[in-house]
């Protein structure tokens, strides 16, 4: 799930983690930007989470240094997609991020 800043990256987080009361397999990650990367790397290696929430910026940057494995993403999700469209810069980010996952996946924007 791609969010256009950390407070909502973060809101929406916190909401999948409640559902995961009920759901105790699935594990839910946020990947902002001010936070350092090494921090993600372990998250991303030791807790494997099923949904993963990010900015464009730190999403990219996953990416591009192949610390996150996006071949398996069966749904992407861009809230708030006006406003992450509409900027150039965070439209290059999603762009290379939405590359990086497989062309078999359902895209949902809101």
């Amino acid at each position: 799930m791609v969010a256009h800043t950390r407070e909502l990256t973060m809101q929406i987080s916190k909401e999948f983690n409640r559902f995961t009361k009920y759901l105790p397999k699935i594990k839910c990650a946020a990947f902002c930007g001010g936070v350092p990367i090494e921090r993600h790397t372990a998250i991303l290696a030791e807790e494997k989470p099923y949904v993963v929430c990010g900015t464009p910026g730190r999403l990219k940057e996953l990416t591009v240094k192949k610390l996150i494995d996006l071949s398996t993403v069966k749904h992407f999700v861009i809230d708030e997609c006006d406003r992450v469209l509409c900027e150039m810069d965070m439209r290059n980010q999603v762009q290379q991020v939405f590359v990086a996952t497989p062309r078999k996946k359902q895209v949902m924007m809101f």
